[in-house]
């Protein structure tokens, strides 16, 4: 794939518009994980490419609300009547951060939602190994079975 067809995919999978994320912070983005796995395959780059993306927009979402006093919007209101304690805590669209970080956790948790197997099995790992259990036998409560005959001996120590 061609710098602008990984852009354009993270651009997609992620939503954003040129007003979110510009070029040229994907293409800077893009070098440093191109850099950082030279040797990975497309749909490797396009998971390091979506987590570096994801990773830049909550670093720019912290910038942004640290550097605000705040819209004196109402957050969380505790009340106490009597006995009574309520506490009401209202959501905004301050929470779009804690949204990329949630988005990033499940990106973590399951690689391959990107839409491609992002690290395949190859060599041992691919081999599948099971067990084989012969020779059940069928009634459980049958007193003949060799290992119920060993519950009934009596052991006598000396000592």
């Amino acid at each position: 794939m061609t710098d602008q067809e990984f852009i354009d995919w993270v651009r997609f999978w992620l939503c954003l518009d040129e007003t979110d994320i510009t070029d040229t912070d994907f293409q800077i983005i893009l070098d440093t994980v191109k850099g950082q796995h030279p040797d990975g395959s497309d749909c490797q780059i396009k998971y390091y490419f979506a987590i570096a993306t994801l990773q830049h927009l909550i670093r720019k979402q912290i910038k942004k609300s640290s550097g605000s006093t705040g819209d004196g919007a109402l957050k969380r209101r505790k009340e106490k009547v009597g006995r009574r304690e309520v506490e009401i805590e209202y959501h905004g669209d301050s929470d779009s951060d804690s949204s990329w970080e949630s988005l990033l956790e499940d990106l973590k948790a399951d690689p391959n939602m990107i839409g491609c197997v992002v690290f395949p099995p190859s060599g041992e790992d691919s081999i599948i190994e099971a067990g084989v259990i012969i020779g059940v036998h069928k009634n459980k409560w049958d007193m003949e079975t060799p290992w119920r005959q060993n519950l009934s001996r009596k052991c006598r120590f000396r000592y």
